[in-house]
């Protein structure tokens, strides 16, 4: 192997060591109100609120006079005192087996006003007046897993989210739409639509199971009847709700998806988007576990593996300039490293030389705590960092993490490193492995300053927290220096995952 080459490797190794790197959030979180609420003493009814910029539209499950189910709607506009007011509305529209690529309401009735205020926890008084009655109702958060997620405000793309709470719709048919409520692996969906004679209705599916491949299925609930919704003061209807069909819930990302139901004898597909009525520039919700996951059994939706199997090995492949090698990497177990506990990691390389990886887990963070190359059985060199490098294990989608620190390498000095990554989206991704449903798309900047020379490497990640830290990368650096040659991009890919 020439000197390049060399230099090449040890490249490769590190950037491979350094890509979980620590961020700060260069994008502040907004305050969003976006949830469903109810009332625990009283099931059977519930009010789900959509914030965007400075408005809420929210949207109310309840019954009529005569019992049966309606649903009404209410857009708020920002208070001096901090609440949203606006008019509540009744829409009727075409039935929902009827409804084929043409706006579904066909009239909007004004039947009063509605006021939402919420508390410092987060919960909502809702005073409202329809039809000359008016009742203020206390109501919290609806939640149904313990990793519940919370809800911000973000102006960057959610085609990488994984949680998909959000009130949904298709655009061409305007007038009907689902509230989903996404923790865990299961999504409670409120479905406001229109029945017989185009009368308002809502469907539930109180359980919809996220499957193997990544869907949501389960039964959907229609109530025969409820209390009018003047008069409730319990339970509003009687449980359990009747079972009238089924639904599956497809996301092709964190933006679009589609939705299946089987009732009776109606089997229709819709496609679905996130409803969206305020512009590029203002605010819209995303939802998460704390932390920054989308929610699910050890927080599924992280982008980088929570723990380090002691004995787990993974086999990557690396093509750099026409020639490709093969590195296995293998978790070794507990170890010190200058004084600092972590877990070493040997990425091996065919000739018996290889790299030792110190990092550590905590915190919900993976921390980088140093490395050491070996040849010929002795530490030839030493790396290490200043502050030390970590990254949220769930980064949060669409915003811009940004770090600072020195990198010190034995023989060579010290180089002052800026690193950038934003996590883009979530898709498949094929390796030698195989297919990777729902892997994290991240995209990261490295600039490294040495004296004169400035390096930047540009790179394409892929990864998944069940699956590796990199599934495949593709990266390509420059030179910033008179006469510097260019410098090959290099791929790397997973072959195999072993224990």
């Amino acid at each position: 192997m020439g000197a390049r080459d060399r230099r090449l490797g040890i490249g490769l190794l590190l950037g491979v060591a350094l890509w979980l790197a620590g961020w700060s959030t260069a994008q502040a979180q907004i305050t969003n109100y976006s949830y469903t609420y109810w009332n625990a003493n009283e099931p059977g009814w519930g009010f789900n609120v959509l914030h965007q910029g400075d408005l809420l539209y929210g949207t109310w499950y309840s019954y009529a006079d005569d019992g049966k189910a309606m649903f009404l709607t209410v857009e708020g506009a920002p208070q001096t005192d901090g609440s949203f007011s606006g008019s509540v509305y009744r829409v009727a529209g075409t039935p929902f087996e009827q409804i084929n690529g043409m706006q579904a309401f066909t009239a909007a009735t004004e039947i009063g006003t509605a006021n939402m205020a919420f508390d410092g926890s987060g919960n909502l008084t809702l005073t409202y007046t329809i039809n000359g009655v008016t009742q203020s109702k206390q109501l919290e958060r609806f939640t149904f897993d313990p990793a519940a997620p919370v809800c911000v405000g973000t102006t960057e793309s959610r085609a990488g989210a994984s949680n998909y709470s959000d009130l949904w719709w298709n655009d061409s048919e305007a007038g009907w739409g689902l509230t989903i409520s996404h923790q865990g692996d299961v999504i409670f969906l409120l479905w406001y639509t229109y029945g017989e004679g185009g009368r308002d209705q809502w469907i539930s599916a109180s359980t919809l199971v996220r499957q193997p491949d990544g869907s949501f299925s389960g039964a959907l609930q229609r109530p025969v009847s409820g209390t009018p919704l003047s008069q409730i003061a319990g339970p509003a209807t009687t449980f359990p709700v009747p079972e009238i069909g089924t639904a599956t819930l497809t996301f092709s990302d964190g933006e679009n998806g589609t939705f299946r139901y089987v009732i009776g004898g109606v089997d229709q597909s819709k496609a679905i988007k996130r409803f969206v009525v305020v512009g590029a520039d203002e605010a819209k919700p995303i939802c998460m576990v704390a932390g920054g996951g989308g929610g699910g059994t050890g927080n599924p939706d992280a982008c980088f593996p929570e723990q380090h199997v002691v004995g787990q090995t993974r086999r990557v492949r690396i093509t750099s300039g026409g020639a490709s090698s093969e590195l296995e990497h293998v978790v070794v177990g507990s170890a010190m490293f200058q004084g600092q506990s972590a877990t070493l990691i040997e990425i091996r390389q065919p000739n018996g030389d290889l790299t030792r990886d110190y990092r550590r887990i905590e915190n919900g963070e993976e921390v980088i705590v140093g490395q050491e190359l070996v040849s010929g059985g002795t530490v030839n060199t030493t790396v290490t960092y200043a502050p030390l490098p970590r990254t949220p294990l769930a980064p949060p989608l669409g915003q811009q993490l940004s770090q600072d620190y020195v990198v010190t390498t034995t023989g060579a000095g010290s180089v002052a490193t800026t690193e950038k990554i934003k996590l883009v989206r979530r898709e498949s991704v094929t390796v030698p492995a195989g297919t990777f449903d729902n892997a994290c798309y991240l995209e990261r900047e490295i600039i490294s300053n040495a004296g004169p020379v400035t390096t930047v490497t540009e790179q394409k990640i892929w990864s998944r927290a069940d699956v590796a830290e990199v599934i495949r990368a593709e990266s390509v650096s420059r030179i910033n220096f008179p006469g510097a040659p260019p410098l090959d991009e290099s791929v790397q890919e997973l072959i195999s995952i072993g224990q």
